[in-house]
């Protein structure tokens, strides 16, 4: 066979001979032990040249020197010949002793790229070899960041050779998104470290990386890069637009931001990365976006045109994923609809999205989420599982922002009932802990109230009542536990210095010794049987959480002639005035006789008797001091 191993069958046995050369590149050579014994005996009087002869035990200096004798193809040399497939052989073998290679001196790996690596791309002579030279350049990313010309040639030769779909990209195309990913993530970790590439510290993305990165998402406007690309793209675009918002950087993309970010969305439309774990890298690149799009500096981009494609990747999440990312593609959505206010709402000179689009994200994120919610299954005791909270937090954000056009769609089958009844049990199961998630709630409800008026069903109705008075005084209870918390802490904020390391650890013992080793290998065991049995639940699996409170400023956007509410504080009250002036013109004694007996059965603090529901409710009218 020849030496490319191009057949799938010599994968395995190419990467263990890949591997074995690796291991034997790194390893010392006879006498290696005899030295580091004579060093260690001696180390007061070691002197350079003792330290290089030890390394030049290493094997790794040996097999460079064969691989040098083996001769470069030819510019025109057959991409099917032998010259060909020995080169792709070599450049396979430089991917091996990339490790051995990467501890070299930096002149003697710069010398090796420009010498065995970079004339590739000039001759171009087979897709295959082109693909290995540029896996060889991602591995040595870490050590070549002083050789300035090497994206820009990736990025030339990768764009020059992208296909039209939906013919697949060739390898080499695949491997230069990696590479260039890879040097991209050597200057982010460069900027992250204090002491490391100060003279460039305002030049970030370097110029090399600034200017070619660009053309490579152009590129896919004419031909996309292959799936497996898009984890580099999401990365590639967080880093120009963190750019062009970091106020030390002389980069700026200004109004080619909007041509990306179109690119970008078009891609990520039909990119299911929710089932893999390259999503966090798809879910970076959005929250880039929107902190772009809120950006006041930032008179360029406008986020509508690219509109369709992020939500379509969001909803797809939403309904297809298993619950941890289907969660996180909530989160996204209520920024989403929580950022695009409308031109009357901002003070900026450019909107962040159409009002129409706006409008149709609240209507299409709302429906995806009220479905996905409605076919979860609860548990043997009747509670829903944990994915319900974040569905129904999506649902309420797109309520809260266009009920006249949201609450109309969800009533074809049945969406605002069951929407209603799990936000009531999420309430009342305590899952929401975030004050601003429960004013979402609260605001929802609110709304939904405003837009029922006299009409819908006395069980509507009143799963609607209870669930506002659960927000409401849930949200009064956090608050009074956080003012708490900020109490204590200024008082005892000398002596937590003197004792908070003993009580951490003390804390984390206990923590520790919460469950035995028993418990543990049962707890274990059962999982492992579930996984056996294929029991796992596609939609009770973990979820994830903020980690900050969420933004509400855009939610609460003036309806109905109301003010725009920008202090987050004023809402408890405007929310609890809606609810009680709904209860004063349109609750009925039905609902009331509905509502005394559904409080009997899950009574809600500090309600004494339904009577006095309209004297407890004007008590959240009242701003919270």
């Amino acid at each position: 066979d020849d030496p490319s191993g191009f057949k799938e069958e010599m994968f395995v046995a190419r990467g263990s001979a890949l591997n074995l050369l690796g291991i034997i590149a790194t390893s010392q050579g006879p006498g290696a032990a005899e030295a580091a014994a004579d060093d260690k005996s001696s180390r007061k009087r070691k002197t350079s040249a003792r330290i290089a002869k030890k390394k030049s035990n290493c094997a790794g200096g040996s097999i460079l020197a064969y691989l040098a004798q083996l001769q470069m193809p030819p510019s025109g040399a057959d991409p099917a010949g032998r010259e060909v497939s020995l080169y792709y052989g070599v450049m396979m073998a430089y991917g091996g002793c990339s490790k051995y290679l990467a501890t070299q001196p930096e002149s003697t790996i710069s010398t090796f790229v420009r010498s065995r690596v970079l004339p590739l791309f000039d001759t171009f002579t087979s897709p295959y070899l082109m693909a290995c030279a540029n896996w060889v350049l991602g591995e040595l990313a870490g050590v070549l960041k002083h050789v300035p010309e090497l994206v820009g040639r990736l990025v030339d030769a990768t764009v020059g050779r992208m296909e039209m779909p939906p013919t697949p990209q060739p390898p080499a195309v695949e491997r230069a998104f990696a590479a260039v990913a890879a040097f991209v993530q050597v200057l982010e970790d460069a900027a992250e470290e204090p002491d490391g590439m100060e003279e460039d510290s305002k030049s970030r993305p370097a110029s090399s990386v600034a200017d070619a990165v660009p053309a490579m998402f152009i590129s896919s406007l004419e031909g996309a890069p292959p799936p497996s690309c898009l984890p580099e793209c999401s990365k590639f675009l967080a880093l120009l637009l963190q750019a062009t918002m970091d106020p030390a950087s002389d980069f700026n993309l200004g109004a080619g931001a909007a041509p990306l970010v179109n690119c970008y969305a078009g891609l990520l439309a039909e990119w299911p990365a929710y089932e893999e774990e390259e999503d966090e890298a798809a879910l970076l690149a959005l929250d880039t976006i929107l902190d772009l799009s809120l950006c006041a500096t930032q008179e360029h981009m406008v986020l509508g045109a690219p509109m369709e494609g992020i939500l379509a990747f969001l909803i797809g999440t939403m309904q297809s994923a298993s619950s941890e990312p289907a969660s996180r593609a909530c989160f996204r959505v209520h920024r989403i609809l929580e950022g695009t206010r409308g031109e009357q709402h901002l003070t900026t000179n450019a909107s962040i999205v159409p009002m129409a689009a706006a409008d149709a994200a609240a209507v299409s994120t709302s429906c995806a989420a009220c479905g996905r919610l409605q076919g979860l299954e609860c548990n043997e005791e009747g509670a829903l599982p944990p994915l319900a909270a974040p569905l129904c937090l999506a649902v309420a954000a797109g309520v809260s922002r266009q009920p006249e056009a949201v609450i109309p769609a969800l009533h074809a089958g049945n969406g605002v009932t069951d929407w209603v009844k799990a936000l009531r049990d999420v309430l009342a199961a305590g899952k929401l802990g975030m004050v601003s998630e429960l004013r979402v709630a609260a605001c929802s409800l609110a709304r939904l109230l405003q837009a029922l008026g006299g009409t819908g069903s006395t069980e509507l109705r009143v799963s609607v009542m209870e669930a506002v008075l659960t927000a409401l005084v849930q949200v009064r209870k956090q608050r009074q536990e956080q003012d708490l918390d900020v109490a204590e802490s200024d008082v005892e904020e000398e002596d937590e210095e003197d004792d908070d390391e003993g009580v951490d650890s003390s804390e984390e013992e206990e923590e520790e010794e919460e469950e035995t080793e028993e418990q543990f290998l049962a707890r274990y065991a059962e999982a492992a049987k579930e996984l056996e049995e294929g029991l796992e639940d596609h939609d009770n699996g973990e979820v994830d959480e903020p980690d900050t409170e969420l933004s509400l400023g855009g939610l609460f956007s003036g309806k109905n002639g109301e003010p725009v509410i920008t202090d987050e504080h004023a809402m408890d009250p405007a929310m609890a005035s809606i609810f009680l002036a709904w209860l004063q013109a349109h609750a009925s004694s039905s609902d009331h006789t509905a509502l005394s007996a559904v409080l009997q059965a899950r009574p809600v603090p500090g309600l004494v008797h339904i009577s006095k529901l309209s004297e407890f409710v004007a008590t959240f009218t009242t701003p919270q001091q």
